[in-house]
C-alpha cells in the first residue's frame, strides 16, 4: 500500500513540524520534528536531483515529489524543496525532473 504523499500531506506535516537543516549518520539533510513529541523525526537527504542527465546539488538540495498535479499545469506536479536555508513545501516543476520520491503507507 506504499504510494506518494499528497500536496495536503506535506501541508500536514509543514504545520505539524518544526525542520532544521544538520547531518545525520553522515548525510546532510532536513530533519522535521514533530512539534508536539519530539520524540518523532522525519528525515529527508539532501539527494539533488537529475536534469538534463545529471545528477545535480547532492548534499546542497533535496526534491522529493508529491503525487498532486499542479492545478494550472498538468505537465507540472507540486514537491517539497529545501536547502540549507530555505524549505519549500508549495514548489511546483516539470514532471520530468529527476526529483526523489519519499513513500507513505495507506
Amino acid at each position: 500500500n506504499w504510494r506518494m504523499p499528497t500536496l495536503d500531506e506535506y501541508d500536514a506535516l509543514f504545520t505539524a513540524v518544526n525542520t532544521v537543516w544538520t547531518k545525520v549518520d553522515g548525510v546532510v539533510g532536513l530533519v522535521c520534528t514533530d512539534k508536539t513529541d519530539s520524540s518523532k523525526t522525519l528525515f529527508f537527504p539532501a539527494a539533488g536531483y537529475c536534469y538534463d542527465g545529471m545528477v545535480r546539488n547532492v548534499g546542497r538540495y533535496g526534491r522529493y515529489w508529491s503525487s498532486s498535479l499542479y492545478t494550472d499545469d498538468r505537465q507540472e506536479a507540486y514537491n517539497l524543496g529545501f536547502n540549507n536555508t530555505n524549505t519549500y513545501w508549495y514548489n511546483s516543476d516539470e514532471r520530468y525532473y529527476g526529483f526523489s520520491v519519499r513513500g507513505v503507507v495507506g
